[in-house]
């Protein structure tokens, strides 16, 4: 096991251990593993390698599961598993295929591949339909994480350089009760315990 592979178990154990005891709801909308083989078939649909912190992260739980109450709990984001990853990244494209059409064609095209915006996989949704994703364009901003929506245009919400550091920073907030990018994690009030980002 390599030095990021075990950054990313580790902090993701943490997190997993902090839902276990304080948010038993949206612990158990965690998936298992995913296989060797839904990892290839996702980057087969999505036409290139999976950065190797997504790999990893998929590897420890593979998203979570879509019929229940708790699960929120990515930064107030829904983890994906390999198949919904694959379908929002291709509703990810026809987004930026729309966005080509109703915006200056100019700006657009000389922003695309600065952006890495065909790159952009989407590994969590927020209820408000902003996604948070892994860049996956191979240069200087290749795995940073981000957050985006169609109205933002290109002006995305740098979450971290890697998915390694979210996940550190996060488990790091939740045990420390510390905030992480402005956002303090708390419970929700109510008969459900489920973890809030605010």
């Amino acid at each position: 096991m390599n030095v990021i592979m075990h950054s990313i178990i580790s902090s993701w154990r943490r997190i997993e251990s902090w839902l276990e005891a304080n948010a038993p709801e949206d612990y158990f909308a965690l998936m298992p593993p995913a296989r060797d083989s839904d990892l290839e078939v996702l980057e087969n649909q999505v036409g290139f390698p999976l950065h190797s912190h997504v790999a990893d992260l998929l590897r420890a739980c593979n998203g979570v599961a879509s019929n229940t109450v708790g699960g929120n709990f990515f930064l107030n984001a829904r983890l994906n598993d390999s198949l919904r990853i694959a379908d929002e990244f291709a509703s990810h494209i026809a987004i930026v295929d729309q966005m080509s059409r109703e915006h200056d064609s100019f700006y657009f095209e000389s922003m695309r591949p600065i952006s890495g915006i065909e790159y952009w996989l989407p590994i969590a949704r927020m209820n408000s339909g902003a996604v948070v994703y892994i860049n996956h364009q191979p240069g200087a901003s290749f795995g940073e994480v981000g957050e985006f929506s169609p109205h933002m245009g290109f002006d995305v919400i740098k979450l971290a350089a890697s998915l390694a550091d979210l996940l550190d920073g996060m488990a790091n907030s939740l045990e420390n009760g510390v905030p992480l990018l402005g956002r303090m994690p708390s419970l929700h009030a109510g008969k459900r315990a489920l973890l809030t980002w605010s």
